[in-house]
């Protein structure tokens, strides 16, 4: 489903899949997928004829909220420049355990931890400071 979507190189990370009882489309629950460049959110009509496709790069993000429910949660996804108060439904996934939440979120703290990482090892390299 996702690998004619991934550039060269381009590795999946994490699956999350929308459940029908948790408030995901009862026919056609999105998938969205984590890799180690952004994330991608699958949504297919309910007979698997069209399908809407949302790209969200790692850079683009503010924040990640999650919305935790009874025993389902919802992320929502903020990227840069966009109004405050935009509900816009294609960023969010609706319908997932709290597990799954978590577990997304704290890869997308690691992509975006990384850069930092590499910069740091950078200035000290470039400084010929010693790392500690």
């Amino acid at each position: 489903m996702v690998s004619d979507l991934l550039s060269a190189g381009e590795v999946v990370g994490i699956e999350i899949r929308e459940h029908r009882l948790g408030g995901g489309r009862l026919l056609a629950p999105a998938h969205a997928f984590a890799t180690d460049q952004r994330i991608i959110i699958i949504r297919s009509d309910v007979f698997g004829i069209s399908k809407s496709i949302k790209m969200l790069r790692y850079e683009h993000i503010t924040e990640v909220k999650i919305e935790r429910g009874m025993t389902f949660c919802r992320l929502h996804f903020s990227l840069i420049g966009e109004q405050q108060e935009s509900q816009e439904n294609v960023k969010w996934i609706t319908g997932i355990h709290y597990k799954d939440a978590l577990m997304l979120m704290q890869f997308i703290n690691k992509i975006h931890a990384k850069p930092i990482e590499e910069r740091l090892k950078r200035n000290v390299v470039a400084h010929n400071m010693p790392l500690r």
